[in-house]
């Protein structure tokens, strides 16, 4: 009797699944063997079938889904054969599911699932899991170090001191308002939890929104549930935290950002299409709102000549909250975990499909 087969694919070329790393390799081989499967890892350079970078070709799969991926005959395959497909950022769509004649589950490498088509996953009877949190304590950390940073002025009088400018940029050298800040969270899941952790003993309130946590839920961390419009009218500091889904869209745009109170700021680290970002422009050039930090963005890598490199109330950093520690590592773990799981037939907790 044959093994089943399990394949584990890097598709973008930070991914090492497949090019040796040792820790990572032995994470999915110690797994197939325990499970008497045949264990092979390949190389899937569809992303790169339009001529993109991996950056590119990532926020690509991010905006237009899997289905423009066009993945080599050889890749395919392979894919015929396996029972059990783990990617990272690979694309995940119709005609890897079609060339998938034994495919049962399809396992994410990273906290979403928008490389995977869940609704033709959930038509071929495909499960899907993915391995939320696997950054979510560098990206929590990141982002208390962009909120501290913006009320603070770090990066703004590092840029824009000079000695006699003392009185001009004297809010950032002295501000009022510190101790007594209140931290608005648009959305409450993992990492917002872990930023109020982290920031719980700064003297800071907090308040946020998040249509699937209850006020009973959110107790435990003494954080107020409001509504989206009134979390950014009351909050100095707007953090955001939600998934990009064809829902959240835009879910801060212009009239949201018209809450806020000029003295705030707005964090980003989650992804870029979560806010309107020519709305956003608008409050930063007209002094509508006090500052932003921006980790993500709609464009990345933003042009050199982008107006957002203008602005001297913006902070700016390449995508680069989660990347930290050996995320790798920690992403093989969490999602060997869940495979281990639907093998062993137990519900597997980051189901997606």
């Amino acid at each position: 009797m044959m093994k089943k087969k399990m394949l584990v694919v890097n598709g973008l070329e930070f991914e090492v699944i497949g090019q040796g790393k040792p820790a990572v390799k032995k994470i999915f081989t110690d797994l197939a063997e325990r499970h008497d499967y045949e264990v092979e890892f390949v190389h899937d350079d569809g992303l790169y079938c339009e001529g993109d970078d991996w950056r590119s070709a990532a926020l690509k799969v991010e905006t237009r889904g899997p289905n423009w991926v066009k993945h080599s005959e050889e890749y395919l395959a392979k894919v015929k054969e396996a029972s059990v497909v783990v990617v990272g950022f690979s694309a995940v769509g119709k005609a890897l599911m079609d060339a998938g004649e034994k495919l049962e589950l399809v396992a994410a490498m990273r906290s979403g699932v928008e490389n995977i088509d869940l609704a033709y996953a959930k038509e071929k009877g495909v499960q899907v899991c993915c391995a939320p949190g696997r950054v979510s304590e560098p990206v929590a950390d990141f982002t208390c170090a962009l909120i501290l940073d913006a009320n603070r002025g770090v990066t703004y009088v590092n840029k824009w001191w000079k000695p006699g400018l003392e009185e001009e940029l004297q809010p950032y050298f002295y501000p009022e308002l510190y101790r007594d800040l209140t931290i608005g969270l648009v959305g409450f899941g993992i990492i917002g939890k872990k930023v109020v952790n982290r920031l719980k003993n700064f003297g800071f309130k907090f308040i946020a929104y998040d249509p699937f946590v209850t006020q009973e839920q959110a107790d435990e961390y003494g954080v107020t549930m409001l509504p989206l419009n009134e979390v950014m009218a009351k909050a100095d500091t707007i953090t955001v935290h939600a998934r990009l889904l064809p829902e959240t869209k835009n879910l801060v745009g212009k009239k949201q950002i018209a809450c806020m109170k000029p003295t705030a700021f707005i964090i980003n680290t989650a992804r870029g299409g979560l806010i309107e970002e020519e709305a956003l422009i608008e409050a930063l050039k007209e002094r509508k709102i006090r500052g932003a930090a921006l980790d993500v963005l709609q464009t990345e890598p933003l042009p050199d000549d982008h107006i957002l490199r203008t602005l001297d109330n913006v902070i700016l950093t390449p995508h680069l909250a989660g990347m930290a520690g050996d995320m790798d590592v920690v992403s093989a773990q969490i999602i060997a975990g869940y495979i281990e799981d639907y093998l062993d037939g137990k519900p597997v907790a980051s189901r997606k499909a």
